[in-house]
């Protein structure tokens, strides 16, 4: 059996190399990133309704995701309508906005320090708990009764879907 030598590299192409990028340069487009989502979404219409996409597993499967209404929620968050907010997505206020915030704020850190500086723990027991968190979430909103249509957005009340 013949080995091949190893093939030349192709050289009619530049090699690209990695540029190393800064820890403020990074922050900074992270916030022009956030910054330009949250303009999109506060200012895209006064009723987010007539441009908001129907959640993909709402439409096709009949139930709530736990993302079911964050779009909404994040527009009237944006808006400074915590209440209204609260009611389209729960989880969304309760728990994604103060990760959000320490996400930012542990980039910010770096960014200003170079050091890594954990706000929020990372491990795999917090991986399974988050995702316990989200599939009970799920299951309590698209429960009969009371609680789930308290947790479920309010536009499928409003139109008198019982889903």
């Amino acid at each position: 059996m013949t080995v091949n030598p190893p093939a030349e590299p192709d050289q009619s192409f530049p090699r690209l190399r990695a540029v190393p990028v800064t820890g403020r340069q990074r922050l900074g487009s992270g916030l022009l990133i956030i910054a330009g989502i949250a303009l999109t979404i506060a200012l895209a219409t006064a009723h987010p309704s007539g441009w908001v996409p129907e959640c993909p597993t709402h439409r096709f499967l009949g139930v709530y995701c736990p993302g079911c209404g964050s779009m909404r929620a994040s527009h009237l968050l944006l808006q400074g309508q915590l209440t209204d907010a609260f009611a389209h997505n729960p989880m969304l206020i309760m728990l994604g906005v103060p990760l959000a915030v320490l996400f930012w704020g542990e980039q910010f850190m770096i960014a200003l320090s170079g050091r890594r500086i954990a706000f929020i723990p990372r491990s795999a027991w917090m991986a399974w708990a988050a995702l316990i968190v989200l599939l009970l979430f799920s299951l309590l909103r698209n429960l009969p009764g009371e609680l789930g249509d308290r947790l479920s957005p309010p536009e499928h009340h409003e139109h008198g879907s019982s889903a």
